[in-house]
């Protein structure tokens, strides 16, 4: 697990044969196949009422305390995107990468963050945190498969991946991926 330029660093060397990654850059090293499409949702404290079936809008947020993960983390880089965009400003309270620490922040009251559901689907699921759709505008993650183009997978690598994308297939067409929408073949 790593981030995706250290990701993609690694198939154009050698040193892995796959990856699964957030939205990649093109590359002439690396060949990619969208599986997923997941919305991302403003996340908070089953005080803070957030509701499935009632969008936030990102002007909304101002104001308020968020905490987000650090520049350049994927998620952050579309939401500030999304900010530059809709010409919002966010008041960040605290930045982590460390998703653990994102939802005990948020658990704990001290903002609200802005997630894929799939990432605290059981603590949505069981009210410990409430969630609803970013919108204004709606902001979106693609969930790509990567190979290395310079060189081909062995029969075990096609294999594994083989296995990997049916299995998150299923889980996005059973409901088990919150909101995820199959891109794939």
């Amino acid at each position: 697990m790593g981030y995706a330029g250290t990701l993609m660093r690694w198939l154009v060397s050698g040193e892995v044969d796959a990856a699964l990654l957030y939205g990649a850059e093109r590359s002439s090293e690396v060949q990619t196949t969208p599986l997923i499409e997941e919305p991302l949702w403003v996340i908070g404290s089953r005080k803070a009422g957030l509701r499935s079936d009632t969008p936030v809008s990102l002007a909304s947020l101002a104001g308020g305390k968020l905490v987000l993960p650090s520049a350049p983390h994927g998620i952050r880089a579309l939401v500030e995107h999304a900010c530059a965009v809709s010409n919002v400003t966010l008041d960040i309270s605290a930045e982590t990468n460390a998703l653990s620490v994102q939802r005990s922040l948020v658990l704990g009251g001290h903002g609200l963050t802005i997630l894929p559901p799939i990432a605290v689907a059981e603590d949505l699921q069981t009210g410990k945190l409430s969630g609803a759709p970013l919108a204004d505008p709606p902001v979106a993650r693609t969930i790509v498969l990567a190979l290395p183009a310079n060189r081909p997978s062995g029969r075990h690598v096609r294999c594994a991946v083989e296995l990997l994308t049916e299995q998150a297939r299923r889980a996005v067409e059973s409901g088990a991926w919150p909101q995820g929408r199959w891109l794939g073949k």
